[in-house]
Order: C-alpha cells, then sequence, then structure tokens
C-alpha cells in the first residue's frame, strides 16, 4: 500500500522525535552519572559533602562542567582547591 507524502512526513516527524528522545535520555543518563561519581568522589576524597555543596551539584547540566569538577576533585584536599563558578 501506497503512503500519501503527508503520511510520509508525519511518520518522518514521529521517527525523529524518538530520536531526540532517545538522544536527550542518554545526556540526561550521563549528566546524572557524572553527577553521582562527583559526589562519590568528594565524599572519598575530602569527607562528609556539605548539602549546599549537593544541592549546587543536583542541579548542574553541562558535561564539560561536570568533568572540569571531576579533575579538580581528584587532586582537591580540600573544599576550597575546587573552582565552583
Amino acid at each position: 500500500m501506497e503512503r500519501t507524502m503527508a503520511e510520509h512526513l508525519i511518520q518522518q516527524g514521529i521517527e525523529q522525535g524518538i530520536e531526540q528522545g532517545i538522544e536527550q535520555g542518554e545526556k540526561r543518563g550521563k549528566i546524572q552519572a557524572k553527577r553521582e561519581t562527583l559526589l562519590k568522589m568528594l565524599d572519598l576524597r575530602i569527607g562528609s559533602v556539605p548539602v549546599s555543596v549537593a544541592n549546587k551539584v543536583s542541579r548542574m547540566r553541562s558535561l564539560t562542567r561536570l568533568d572540569s569538577l571531576l579533575e579538580q576533585v581528584a587532586t582537591a584536599n580540600v573544599l576550597d582547591d575546587i573552582d565552583w563558578k
């Protein structure tokens, strides 16, 4: 059975939407994993993580920023060694 141009465009839009949704979900998963890793590393390197820092980390949405913080935490001895800006 042949599809109309409208049906073809609708199907194409649906497929594109699904693909975008998957990509967004994967990015959110990566962000969440990095947040959890950052908090775990802070706990191991520094000790108890203040609520204010945990809240700040939980609001972060940039993979690049989270990567930068992970690198800093790897060598930090105290929270002041980390550039939170």
